[in-house]
């Protein structure tokens, strides 16, 4: 079977080949061996050898995951067929490569992230058109939960920015705290951008398996949960449940596992600082942008806990990063944009770094 025709029977955002759900696929029909066709090389590749559950009757498959790769699949009888209804396949047993993680944030001239007040934006259109084409280079734009209650972003490509589809909103919500509001509002009625627009987003939460000592947002996770069982949200909307991991939070690693499961391979990471640090944390961020307004001070500053030693500390310390350049977005502006790669990776997505995105 052609690879085109693997592809054309996938329900893909993009027109590149799923690698994840290709393999699982691959495990589901029984199909004997794969052969790649492409590789593109990664500092974090490896070499894996999947050997299937028991259940299922075939040989061991031998795989090597990059960021992106084509399969060829050698079917065991012709009349093979590949359906559309993949989405109920498991995927949990399969092991995936993690997805390629772009971090943004922006900061005023002393490391604050906004102003204690309605939200607003503080860079420069330029940075701003930036943001959007980084977006679409993007299959998903990935926030905290505080980000969508502070500023009840869209996370769409606009500007003027092309895209044959919009890349997935995910919002990282361990309590749902989206469908937790004053008024006690039923779960179906949250009213944010990301779950009423129409567009795409992937929610993450916690199980409430298993969670101890969680008392009135163990109840509210309960509630919420049971509540969307009869209350839907909008057919955009999925909800994903994962374990707590040991930091307190969800794994940022079992997160990206899973997106990249669900065919996502390139997240931005476009949300608050602590998500940020998540994400370093878990030495889990490629590279990093980070805007520095230096012309813009708040009055009443959110701070972002970055400050002093804590900054450096957390890129090349706890994320593993290392700075390779920083530019002036424009001339009499006062935006400077640094750009971070893994210490063990100096590759930039452009040979200027300036260039992209």
């Amino acid at each position: 079977m052609a690879v085109g025709n693997i592809r054309n029977n996938m329900h893909c955002r993009r027109s590149f080949t799923r690698d994840a759900v290709l393999f699982s696929l691959i495990v589901a029909h029984r199909i004997s061996r794969v052969a790649p066709l492409l590789h593109l090389s990664s500092t974090r590749a490896r070499a894996h050898a999947f050997v299937p559950s028991p259940s299922l009757p075939i040989s061991t498959l031998p795989f090597h995951y990059r960021n992106h790769i084509n399969l060829r699949a050698l079917v065991p009888f012709p009349s093979f067929t590949l359906t559309r209804g993949f989405s109920a396949l498991s995927l949990s047993s399969i092991p995936s490569e993690f997805s390629d993680v772009t971090l943004k944030l922006a900061f005023d001239s002393t490391l604050a992230i906004d102003n204690d007040g309605p939200p607003g934006r503080f860079t420069s259109p330029k940075s701003l058109d930036a943001v959007h084409r980084l977006r679409a280079c993007s299959d998903a734009v990935l926030v905290g939960v505080g980000t969508v209650l502070r500023d009840d972003p869209t996370l769409t490509v606009r500007r003027g920015v092309e895209v044959s589809c919009q890349p997935v909103r995910v919002v990282v919500d361990p309590w749902l705290r989206m469908w937790c509001t004053p008024g006690g509002k039923e779960a179906a009625d949250a009213d944010w951008n990301v779950i009423t627009d129409g567009s795409e987003t992937v929610v993450y939460h916690f199980l409430p398996e298993g969670l101890e000592g969680s008392g009135e947002k163990l109840k509210h996770l309960q509630d919420v949960l049971s509540s969307l069982k009869t209350h839907p949200p909008s057919p955009n909307v999925s909800m994903r449940g994962l374990p707590c991991g040991p930091s307190g939070g969800i794994s940022v690693r079992s997160l990206l596992a899973d997106l990249r499961n669900r065919g996502v391979s390139r997240v931005m990471v476009e949300g608050g600082p602590d998500t940020a640090a998540r994400f370093l944390s878990e030495e889990c961020v490629d590279r990093a942008l980070l805007v520095h307004a230096k012309e813009v001070t708040f009055e009443s500053p959110v701070r972002s806990g970055w400050e002093d030693v804590r900054y450096l500390e957390l890129l090349e310390g706890v994320g593993n990063l290392k700075l390779i350049g920083k530019y002036k977005v424009e001339e009499g502006n006062g935006d400077v944009v640094e750009c971070w790669v893994r210490k063990n990776d100096s590759k930039w997505p452009s040979e200027d770094f300036r260039d992209w995105p």
